[in-house]
C-alpha cells in the first residue's frame, strides 16, 4: 500500500510540475509572433512559436529524444567505437536538439545538415547562444541521390517534420508550406567539408522517409564501419518511394538495435540480426528509431 501511495504521489508531482509550463506554452502559442527563447537544463533554446512537437517538448519537458541519444552514445562508448573519432554527422538537424545534445556527450565535432531556411537559422542561433560554434558546423541542404533542386514541404505545427514533396502523399494544403532547397549526396557533403569517412564516429539521421538517400550516398561510411541511426518509418518510406529499403539496409549492415523511447516497454538496446528487421510486431509501430551496425 505504501508503495502504491508513493507511486500516485510521484505521478501527481510530475503532472503538477509540467502543468504550468504547458499552460505557458499554450499562452505563448497564441500570443508570440514568431519565435520563443527559453532556458531549460542550462541550455538556451529558440524555437518557432508554432512548433508543437520539438519546440513544445524542449519547453515543457526540457528534452527531445535525449534518452535515445544517450543510450546510443553509451552503447558505442562501451564498444569503444567513439575512440579516436573526430566527427558525428547529424542529417536533418532541424533546430539543433540532437546536434547540441551529441556535442555535450562526445568529444567529436558535429556536422549538422538541415535544408529548411527557417530551421537552419534557428539551428545556427541555438548553436551560437550556447557557445558551441567551435564544436558544431552547419551545412544547409538536403541529403539526396544527386545534386538537384528539390521541393520540400513543412507542416505548420511541426517544422521538424519537413520532407521532400511526393505525389504519393495527400498534403493538407494551407497546413504546410513549400520551399525550394538544394539536395546533395552525403558523399558530396563530406568531400566539401573535407571529412574522411574513417574519422566519423556515427551518423544520426532524421530525414522523414528519405533514409534511403542517406544510405545509398553514404556507402563509403558504412564500408568504413560507421554506425547509422535512422527513423524506421514504413509509411514515410513508402511515400518517398523506398520500396527496397530493407534490401538496401541488409546490403550494408549486419545487425540493428531498436532504440527505446518513452513509449517503449523495453529500456535496453538489444542487438538483433538485420534479417529480422521488418518481420516482428515491434516493427509495425508508426515509427521507430534504430541503430544500424555495419
Amino acid at each position: 500500500m505504501n508503495q502504491f501511495i508513493h507511486t500516485i504521489r510521484l505521478i501527481l508531482f510530475r503532472i503538477l510540475k509540467k502543468y504550468p509550463r504547458i499552460l505557458a506554452w499554450n499562452y505563448l502559442y497564441r500570443t508570440a509572433s514568431k519565435t520563443i527563447t527559453f532556458t531549460r537544463n542550462k541550455t538556451v533554446w529558440t524555437a518557432s512559436a508554432r512548433d508543437g512537437i520539438i519546440g513544445y517538448g524542449l519547453f515543457v519537458y526540457g528534452h527531445w529524444q535525449f534518452q535515445e541519444i544517450d543510450s546510443v552514445v553509451d552503447l558505442l562508448e562501451r564498444r569503444n567505437l567513439l575512440s579516436g573519432k573526430q566527427y558525428v554527422i547529424n542529417a536533418g538537424a532541424n533546430i539543433g536538439s540532437s546536434s547540441i545534445r551529441i556535442s555535450k556527450l562526445c568529444a567529436c565535432r558535429v556536422l549538422a545538415i538541415e535544408p529548411i531556411a527557417a530551421n537552419f537559422e534557428l539551428l545556427k542561433k541555438n548553436i551560437a547562444q550556447n557557445n558551441l560554434t567551435d564544436r558544431i558546423d552547419c551545412f544547409q541542404g538536403a541529403v539526396f541521390e544527386e545534386v538537384k533542386n528539390l521541393t520540400m514541404v513543412t507542416p505548420e505545427i511541426n517544422p521538424g517534420g519537413s520532407e521532400i514533396y511526393s505525389d504519393m502523399c495527400d498534403y493538407a494544403e494551407g497546413r504546410v508550406s513549400r520551399e525550394n532547397v538544394s539536395g546533395f549526396p552525403l558523399s558530396h557533403i563530406l568531400r566539401e567539408r573535407k571529412i574522411d569517412p574513417k574519422s566519423v564516429a556515427f551518423v544520426w539521421s532524421d530525414t522523414q522517409g528519405s533514409e534511403g538517400h542517406v544510405i545509398r550516398t553514404g556507402s563509403e561510411l558504412w564500408l568504413a564501419g560507421v554506425p547509422l541511426v535512422v527513423e524506421y518509418w514504413p509509411r514515410g518510406l513508402c511515400y518517398q518511394g523506398e520500396k527496397e529499403f530493407l534490401q538496401l539496409v541488409r546490403r550494408y549492415f549486419k545487425s540493428y538495435c531498436p532504440i527505446p523511447n518513452y513509449r517503449s516497454k523495453f529500456k535496453v538496446l538489444k542487438e538483433e540480426p538485420i534479417e529480422t528487421l521488418g518481420t516482428d510486431k515491434l516493427d509495425q509501430a508508426d515509427d521507430m528509431d534504430i541503430l544500424l551496425l555495419p
